[in-house]
């Protein structure tokens, strides 16, 4: 007896040994533990390693170098240090400034809790500014994986959580996870917010959210809604003043990092709200999208793409890849409301997208849509689902297929974006 029992134990260890490796589908909503988290994060950032270097040898052996490849200035040809990696190099070794002329590129309109992070690395190692930075973003990236696997395997269990992950992190934009920027910075607090929301931690949620809106421009919608949260939960315990008064403090916390960042910029130079529009515009040839334009923009560039391209120039044209890119966003904002209904995820979603949308719908290629991963993240919930219909309607090898095809061709436009990235052909990403 004492034999079999032995014998089970030592089935049910190597079951679960297994299915680290071969992401043994949980059951519905069942958490993964935080040693295994850890692990598949780790092996989810070799991935993207992986298709990253491939991308550098592949842009390497294959394309010429343009206009962004740095070649002067000595100590900059770090691979995916490019483009806007310049302007938060300027920040973290001697902070914001600014010419007074909004026609030129000025490194004030970048957040600053990344380059302040580069130089608190820089000043207790014994790194150089962007050793510190590279290793700054591979911290940040492992942490906001595991985070994000912990909170996606509450609501679609282990193997979707993976799935979404690994399509995240080996997706178009995912240069930018492992370059001199912003984007691991909000990226992981960005996960923390989330993670904190799903597992009722609200200190933790308002301090992410305050470094969240300290990350990017980009994330104050997110912030906002954070900070409504805790205001309606204010006005519900508007008869226990103590615990309103709690609440009132964690709204205004949420804001406070996005607020500081845009005090200092009315503080030392001009009103943020004019000014950073001002330059963002002149640096995109961008326009003053109308009303109008905000619901017909969509068939606009559809049109432009239809009208201009054929063939097999769609897989190699930053402009038309953005376009489906944000196409695929809007469709996800749609299905999350279907997914989630009237959940804090559909509003936040939703705002995201509208704020992105309307930043970018006057520009000719949507200006970065790839690099905006709290829209990835919707796009990759359709893709998790779809396997889960297939293997439920039709057959699980059907599902498997489809599904390692999509990673695969996934995987294959993220190399292709290292490569331009990495040799400075593609701007505007």
């Amino acid at each position: 007896m004492c034999l079999g029992i032995l014998e089970s134990q030592k089935k049910i260890n190597l079951r679960s040994m297994l299915s680290i490796f071969f992401l043994e589908r949980s059951v519905y909503a069942r958490d993964v533990t935080y040693k295994r988290a850890a692990f598949i994060s780790i092996v989810l950032l070799l991935a993207s390693w992986a298709v990253v270097y491939s991308g550098i040898i592949f842009g390497e052996q294959n394309l010429i170098q343009d206009r962004g490849f740095p070649k002067s200035k000595p100590g900059v040809g770090h691979d995916l240090f490019r483009f806007d990696s310049w302007y938060y190099y300027e920040i973290a070794s001697h902070g914001y400034s600014y010419d007074w002329r909004v026609d030129h590129n000025s490194n004030i309109v970048f957040a600053p809790l990344f380059p302040m992070l580069v130089r608190l690395v820089y000043e207790i190692t014994s790194l150089d500014m962007l050793w510190s930075g590279r290793v700054l973003c591979e911290i940040e990236n492992l942490l906001a994986v595991f985070f994000l696997l912990l909170t996606l395997s509450k609501i679609f269990g282990d193997w979707p959580s993976v799935f979404i992950l690994l399509a995240v992190v080996t997706s178009e934009g995912c240069y930018s996870l492992h370059s001199f920027y912003s984007e691991s910075t909000m990226l992981l607090f960005m996960s923390l917010s989330l993670f904190a929301y799903s597992r009722g931690k609200w200190v933790l949620l308002a301090l992410s959210a305050f470094a969240l809106g300290a990350s990017r421009l980009t994330a104050l919608p997110l912030v906002l809604l954070f900070s409504v949260k805790f205001m309606r939960e204010a006005w519900r315990q508007r008869q226990q003043p103590l615990q309103a008064m709690q609440s009132v403090f964690l709204a205004a916390l949420c804001s406070a990092g996005g607020a500081a960042y845009l005090g200092y910029i009315w503080f030392n130079f001009e009103n943020p709200f004019r000014l950073l529009p001002q330059i963002e515009k002149a640096s995109f040839g961008m326009s003053e999208p109308s009303f109008a334009y905000m619901f017909i923009g969509f068939w606009e560039h559809w049109k432009t793409a239809i009208t201009q391209l054929g063939g097999w120039q769609w897989l190699a044209n930053i402009c038309y890849l953005n376009l489906i890119w944000t196409s695929l966003a809007l469709i996800s904002v749609v299905y999350v409301w279907k997914r989630f209904g009237n959940h804090l995820w559909s509003y936040l979603f939703s705002a995201y997208f509208v704020f992105v949308y309307y930043n970018c719908a006057t520009t000719l290629d949507l200006q970065s849509s790839h690099r905006y991963y709290m829209l990835m993240l919707p796009i990759f919930f359709m893709f998790a689902d779809l396997h889960k219909f297939l293997a439920l309607r039709f057959s699980k090898v059907l599902a498997w297929m489809c599904s390692i095809v999509f990673l695969a061709i996934n995987a294959i436009y993220g190399m292709g974006h290292v490569g331009f990235f990495n040799q400075g052909i593609w701007y505007y990403f």
